[in-house]
């Protein structure tokens, strides 16, 4: 395990006979496609500022009962303890080449985020407060799930507040790797970089909690 605290990785953690199962409901449902595809470069750069891939919905128990002990040992180690009272449906993401998700953060935590949905307890009133990205496959190229963060130059950090330059930006990269299991707080920036080769799967998981305050 990987843990920092904005976000915390578990390596190789998930078993690959689960992370096929995941793929499974996922193509059980989209178009099928080859490994070959392509997509029209003129087509990528009309939807650059947008996310691009295929998605499938699921609620099934046991991918819940699977990951959900990730998320409580990251919100415990990594010193966030976050109120989680429960998660919402989960995605299934394909990746394909050329697609890919744009720098984002997927919630603030606040009042202005929370679902109203009395039909629905389970998210009623809740908001994202610690998201989950589980990579179910590593033959492809491209597609790295990376961070940014904003930093100081060790010597800035010397000066004044008023004398500091801006921050610079920070990018860390996750490996990919089947069953690698990524946790952090939603509103941490982050992005999918375009697949360059290959049909990328992942599964996303937001868990959710009352707004901070």
């Amino acid at each position: 395990m990987i843990r920092k605290n904005d976000w915390v990785c578990f390596k190789d953690e998930l078993a690959k006979e689960t992370c096929d199962k995941i793929i499974k409901i996922a193509e059980d449902k989209l178009t099928k496609v080859s490994n070959e595809e392509e997509m029209w470069d003129r087509h990528i750069e009309n939807h650059k500022n947008e996310n691009i891939s295929d998605i499938v919905w699921t609620e099934k128990q046991y991918i819940y009962d699977a990951v959900w002990p990730y998320m409580a040992q990251s919100n415990t180690e990594a010193g966030w303890k976050y109120d989680i009272k429960s998660a919402e449906s989960m995605q299934i993401a394909r990746y394909k080449k050329g697609m890919f998700y744009d720098w984002h953060a997927d919630g603030k935590g606040d009042h202005f985020g929370t679902y109203k949905n009395i039909a629905n307890p389970k998210i009623h009133d809740h908001c994202r407060k610690i998201s989950m990205s589980v990579i179910l496959n590593d033959d492809y190229e491209g597609g790295e799930l990376q961070f940014v963060k904003y930093t100081h130059r060790e010597l800035e950090m010397e000066k004044t507040w008023k004398d500091r330059e801006t921050p610079l930006s920070k990018i860390e990269t996750i490996d990919n790797k089947t069953g690698t299991v990524i946790i952090f707080p939603s509103d941490n920036w982050h992005r999918v970089k375009p697949v360059t080769k290959g049909i990328r799967y992942s599964l996303a998981v937001w868990f959710l909690g009352p707004p901070y305050v």
